[in-house]
């Protein structure tokens, strides 16, 4: 019942077809798949040159947040900093959705804002 979605630089018109299939499966069974394709929409509305802008991802995902928790799906942003002060230095940036049927007291170790995740 955790799913977890890297975001990488895919453009809107692929949110659909670069949606992995056992998520796609889980949104749909939560009756969650259009709130998603909103969601990931309204992301690639902001992104920037870089990529996505970590204000706009807590952002848009806090809005979403409470029409996520209805539907049963408990949604934490997270992003880690890998190779800090050298020339290849990235930041990785994932979702990660949670059914809270089956993991109710799932949350990940990395917290947006404290080096990780956010619970949204």
């Amino acid at each position: 019942g955790v799913y977890a979605e890297l975001l990488e630089g895919y453009r809107d018109q692929d949110v659909v077809n670069k949606t992995n299939t056992d998520l796609k499966e889980f949104f749909e069974s939560k009756k969650a798949w259009d709130l998603y394709i909103s969601a990931m929409t309204d992301l690639q509305k902001d992104k920037g040159f870089w990529g996505y802008k970590e204000k706009k991802i807590a952002e848009t995902l806090m809005t979403r947040q409470q029409e996520f928790k209805e539907l049963g799906i408990n949604t934490f942003y997270c992003s880690e900093l890998v190779g800090a002060g050298t020339k290849t230095f990235k930041t990785f940036k994932w979702v990660v959705y949670v059914d809270a049927e089956v993991a109710p007291d799932y949350v990940p170790e990395r917290l947006f804002g404290e080096g990780g995740c956010s619970v949204m």
